[in-house]
């Protein structure tokens, strides 16, 4: 079997998500992209369970490592489509989302004592932003298990280190700048505001004051507008 390089689960956080965004609009489509997503989530677990030995040696590059938190991103968003497909099966669903939740938890320990931590900081690059603001998602998913205080506790963790995160990524940049084969990853800018901006509405639903939402929505536009 070919292994995937561990750079596509960012592909597989964009099938979940994707499928996600269109369940109300394209149904039939939404289930082709969430079950696409979900069969590829596993068959990368299982190549990379495989290759471990080989797959831990690549995880040592911290962009790498910082990355990959797309893959428990994927996993939260993808067991919610599970609960969907078999209802009746709610433990199936659950058991991937906290298995997805807590990996990403483990990722962002793991990358702060190796990384992060002062006296070992790496330059910072936008890939941090994935994984510190990344967790998110449980907020956005939190349903599944009905343990809002996580949806609180991950959404306002997202927050502090969105705040946190980009003077300091701005700042190695300006000393650093990405080589080429990293220039794409200007593009992860967009992201943290929109997902904080999702994630916000599910939580908060109709009680969020109208100003809130057009103070995130003009920060998540203006990085789409400035990349």
């Amino acid at each position: 079997m070919k292994k995937l390089p561990l750079v596509f689960s960012g592909c597989l956080l964009g099938l979940a998500g994707a499928g996600n965004l269109i369940l109300d609009t394209l149904p039939v489509l939404s289930h082709i992209l969430s079950l696409s997503g979900l069969v590829l989530w596993i068959y990368f677990l299982i190549l990379h369970l495989f290759n471990w030995k080989e797959t831990k040696q690549e995880l040592t590059k911290p962009p790498l490592l910082s990355g990959m938190a797309t893959f428990p991103m994927a996993g939260m968003i993808l067991s919610t489509y599970v609960f969907r497909v078999f209802p009746h099966l709610p433990l199936v669903a659950q058991g991937l989302w906290w298995f997805s939740f807590l990996l990403d938890v483990a990722l962002i320990a793991g990358f702060t004592i190796k990384f992060a931590c002062p006296g070992r900081r790496v330059h910072a690059t936008p890939s941090w932003t994935v994984l510190y603001v990344g967790i998110a998602v449980a907020a956005l998913t939190y349903p599944l298990v009905g343990i809002i205080e996580i949806a609180y506790a991950t959404l306002s963790f997202g927050f502090l280190l969105t705040f946190y995160l980009y003077p300091l990524i701005y700042s190695d940049l300006k000393k650093h700048p990405l080589p080429l084969a990293m220039l794409g990853q200007e593009g992860i800018y967009c992201a943290p505001f929109s997902l904080l901006l999702a994630s916000l509405v599910r939580v908060g639903g109709a009680s969020l004051p109208t100003w809130l939402l057009i103070v995130m929505i003009l920060a998540s536009q203006s990085f789409f507008s400035l990349f």
